[in-house]
């Protein structure tokens, strides 16, 4: 679930900051059509059918899922990483 940077830096950035649209800060390119297809048909229905993100796709609004806390450390240390990376 983790292994894709997009999803990766959504993650990040719900961590945060909540709520959050397709736009987020960390985004690649969010202007670009092929990023908007890519997180709304594949990415974003990935994290909200794990839970990790409640994503309502009338208002683009995504929150953290249920499961955002489980996963936490992990994103935390993908966030330190990325961190020490720039």
């Amino acid at each position: 679930m983790l292994s894709d940077g997009r999803r990766r830096r959504l993650l990040i950035t719900l961590a945060e900051a909540n709520p959050q649209t397709i736009d987020h800060p960390r985004a690649e390119n969010p202007e670009s059509k092929q990023y908007r297809i890519e997180m709304q048909h594949i990415h974003l229905p990935k994290l909200a059918d794990a839970d990790l993100i409640d994503w309502d796709r009338k208002s683009g609004q995504i929150t953290k899922g249920t499961g955002f806390e489980e996963i936490r450390p992990l994103v935390e240390y993908f966030q330190e990483r990325e961190s020490t990376r720039s």
